[in-house]
C-alpha cells in the first residue's frame, strides 16, 4: 500500500531500494554529509508525516513519538496541515517510505511534508508554487532549528 510496482503510475516505487537515480542521489548524499535531520517535500495531501508508515503497529518508542508529536504541532501550527504517521495524517500505510528509512536505518529525525491539495496533485500549475512555498515556509524553519 502507499505505493506501486508498476512503472508507469506516480506512485512507482522502483525496482528495489535506491534502483532509482532521485533515491540514489539522497542516499549518496547523507553518506557523504554528517546529515542529522531530513525534510522532504512530497506532492501532495497538506499534511505532516513522520515515521513509522509501514504498519501502524510499527513501534515507535514513546519519547520519539512524543518528540515527533510536539514538533508536528509546532511546524503545522501556521499552515493547519494534518499531521502524524502517514496512516494517521494521509489516511493509507506508504511502503518504502524515505522517513522510516532516515529514522529507521539511519537514527535521524526525518518528516514529510505532503505539499498543496488534490486539486495541486504531483504537479501544481506554476501559479501555485508561490503559495504553496510559503505554507512550507515556518514549518521547514522550526525543523530546522528544534533539529540544530
Amino acid at each position: 500500500a502507499g505505493s506501486s510496482g508498476r512503472g508507469c503510475d506516480e506512485e512507482y516505487r522502483g525496482a528495489a531500494a535506491f534502483s532509482e537515480p532521485e533515491t540514489r542521489a539522497v542516499r549518496d548524499v547523507m553518506d557523504a554529509h554528517a546529515v542529522r535531520a531530513v525534510l522532504h517535500w512530497h506532492g501532495w495531501g497538506n499534511s505532516l508525516a513522520y515515521p513509522f508508515a509501514y504498519d501502524w503497529h510499527a513501534p515507535l518508542p514513546s519519547a520519539e513519538l512524543e518528540r515527533y508529536q510536539e514538533l508536528s504541532r509546532a511546524m503545522t501550527s501556521l499552515n493547519g496541515y494534518s499531521h502524524g504517521r502517514a496512516w494517521e495524517s494521509v489516511g493509507y500505510h506508504a511502503n518504502g517510505e524515505a522517513d522510516d528509512w532516515g529514522y529507521g536505518t539511519r537514527g535521524l529525525l526525518s518528516m514529510s511534508l505532503e505539499v498543496g491539495s488534490s486539486r495541486d496533485g504531483f504537479w501544481p500549475s506554476p501559479a501555485r508554487i508561490g503559495t504553496l512555498s510559503a505554507a512550507t515556509l515556518w514549518p521547514a524553519l522550526t525543523f530546522a532549528h528544534r533539529a540544530a
